[in-house]
């Protein structure tokens, strides 16, 4: 599926049809990086692709896939593509998010809205790219805002409440918060597995 990209580091980044992502994704093709560009559908990908492009990024060195973060099945599919055809992957930067809306929404697959685009999707995208960014030696980075460096146990109470209260509580801004204990939590756990078979048996 990726034998075209033209590059000896391969890369992701989520969300190029958002500012942030687009960045990202131009600055890593810029140094020579091959990008495997995420949008939420075909028609945002195949433009962060042209527009790419247009910025004298030579097309081989990119590749769109698309997923929508609100449907689960989607993200799930394209977890295992990536993860059956990507052996490598030198750095997955995780871009894709949405902020909190006026009024609190679910997702067709049951969740807050905000918390399955910002946590949930991402989360199961990490898990399954988790051995090729570890055969590359590569990094995962999510993106986050400033908003949580105030995150309090009194906020921790407010979220838990979301699904019992509804009415007081609209949204969940601090979904990114959550990537990042979740990735934080998915580091531990590989650490602990390493320390575990470089253990000698007794």
């Amino acid at each position: 599926m990726f034998e075209s990209l033209s590059a000896a580091r391969i890369t992701m980044v989520t969300g190029v049809d958002t500012r942030l992502g687009f960045a990202a994704a131009r600055r890593l093709a810029a140094d020579g990086a091959a990008v495997i560009l995420h949008a939420h559908d075909k028609e945002h990908a195949e433009e962060a692709l042209e527009a790419l492009v247009q910025t004298g990024i030579p097309v081989a060195r990119l590749h769109i896939v698309h997923a929508d973060f609100s449907k689960l099945t989607e993200v799930d599919e394209l977890a295992a593509t990536l993860a059956a055809t990507v052996p490598c992957l030198h750095a997955l930067i995780n871009a894709a998010s949405v902020p909190g809306g006026e009024r609190r929404s679910r997702t067709a697959d049951g969740y807050e809205t905000t918390l399955q685009i910002n946590y949930l999707a991402p989360q199961r995208l990490i898990a399954a790219l988790a051995p090729a960014v570890a055969a590359a030696r590569g990094r995962v980075v999510t993106v986050s805002s400033p908003l949580h460096l105030n995150w309090s146990a009194a906020d921790s109470a407010f979220v838990a409440l979301s699904d019992q209260y509804p009415d007081l509580v609209c949204h969940n801004p601090w979904s990114s918060l959550a990537a990042i204990d979740g990735l934080l939590d998915m580091i531990e756990e590989h650490c602990r597995g390493h320390r575990s078979a470089d253990r000698p048996a007794a």
